[in-house]
């Protein structure tokens, strides 16, 4: 009877172990000012898929994010909105902040960068926009910031994607790690 107690209490702490695991990223924090709330979700590299891009800082506000290569490149941070519990309870907004250095000085539609969310509910995605700039039509950004909101709940698989084409001599795209917020 003890060994099937043992067995029983390390197979929980095996699962315990790895749902925290995986529920790494994102770090979740509770802030709050002037009468009002929020959880600010810090995501970070175990939950980002990355191709042709490197770490960066952006040119003048020193914010964390990639600088993407020549040729295609692309970004994306996913993450499930985890269940109420003591340290977390869903708020009803949501929201996404990204920084943005782009610069096409051929002014060519092959420079780009493309960012969008993509919240899954149930098997069914819905895709917002947060910022879409092509190098034929886009003055140059620096450290620009582009906001985007959204709606999610407990279960719902969130994703952040950067999509950039880079083929202009001289040309600069680079995007900060999304911020995103859950508020009142």
């Amino acid at each position: 009877m003890k060994s099937l107690k043992t067995y029983t209490a390390a197979c929980l702490i095996a699962l315990f172990t790895a749902a925290n695991a995986s529920a790494a990223c994102p770090a979740i924090y509770f802030q709050s000012c002037c009468g009002t709330y929020w959880y600010k979700f810090d995501l970070d590299s175990s939950c980002l898929t990355v191709n042709n891009a490197s770490s960066a800082t952006l040119w003048s506000c020193g914010v964390s994010g990639y600088d993407f290569g020549t040729g295609y490149g692309d970004a994306t941070w996913t993450f499930t909105v985890p269940q109420n519990d003591a340290n977390y309870t869903r708020l009803s907004n949501w929201d996404v902040a990204i920084f943005v250095d782009f610069d096409s000085p051929q002014q060519t539609f092959y420079d780009s960068i493309q960012a969008s969310v993509t919240v899954t509910h149930n098997g069914s995605p819905v895709t917002t926009t947060i910022v879409s700039l092509y190098g034929s039509s886009a003055s140059t950004q620096v450290c620009t910031r582009y906001d985007a909101s959204f709606s999610a709940t407990n279960g719902d698989t969130i994703s952040i994607r950067y999509s950039t084409v880079k083929w202009g001599t001289g040309a600069t795209v680079r995007a900060s790690v999304p911020t995103v917020f859950n508020t009142l």
